[in-house]
């Protein structure tokens, strides 16, 4: 009975996992993803959380998906006067996903790239 115990429990942790890689594929998808319209909201990345529970057949702890939660933190505004949501040529954009957080030169070379836009749009 231990060995089906133990197996039972390391199956639910698992479970959990590929729970877990499922929500962080969709936010992976859809980190680039702007809104639809002028206005409304992009998609809000998802945060997947974990919970303990007794199996009383196992007589045991498992672990299980908890609920997701939605991203709380503030969107970052993108210029992109061209797009179909943008609001005074500024696009609400998503967050940039974790690979990209860390880039310094990235950054900076896209903060050089909207400084451009905006000097050729003041010249007409």
């Amino acid at each position: 009975m231990d060995f089906l115990k133990s197996l039972s429990i390391a199956a639910s942790g698992l479970r959990a996992q590929a729970g877990r890689m499922r929500v962080i594929a969709e936010n992976i998808a859809n980190a680039d993803s702007t809104a639809k319209t002028a206005g409304a909201d992009p998609y809000r990345r998802k945060i997947p959380t974990f919970q303990s529970e007794i199996d009383r057949s196992l007589d045991a702890r498992i672990v299980t998906m908890g609920r997701l939660r939605t991203d709380p933190t503030d969107f970052q505004s993108k210029y992109q006067p061209g797009h179909p949501a943008a609001d005074s040529g500024a696009e609400s954009g998503s967050r940039r996903p974790a690979y990209r957080q860390g880039c310094a030169r990235q950054r900076r070379e896209e903060r050089r790239r909207a400084a451009t836009r905006r000097a050729r749009s003041r010249l007409g």
